[in-house]
């Protein structure tokens, strides 16, 4: 019985490993996204060419 619950035991932590390596790597991923926004937002060329495309009074897009 003892060696039962020691394979059981190894299973539940391998398991775990696996859950907590695929929360690591989407925890990455989401802080590369965000990295990836944040930079976009703060680019002031990309800010430039954002502010470029406005209706102009005659709802034609500006450029």
């Amino acid at each position: 019985m003892g060696d039962q619950d020691q394979i059981q035991a190894g299973e539940m932590k391998v398991e775990q490993e696996k859950v907590n390596h695929l929360a690591e790597q989407r925890r990455l991923e989401s802080e590369q996204k965000e990295k990836k926004l944040t930079d976009e937002l703060t680019d002031p060329k990309r800010r430039q060419a954002q502010h470029n495309y406005y209706l102009d009074g005659a709802g034609i897009y500006t450029a």
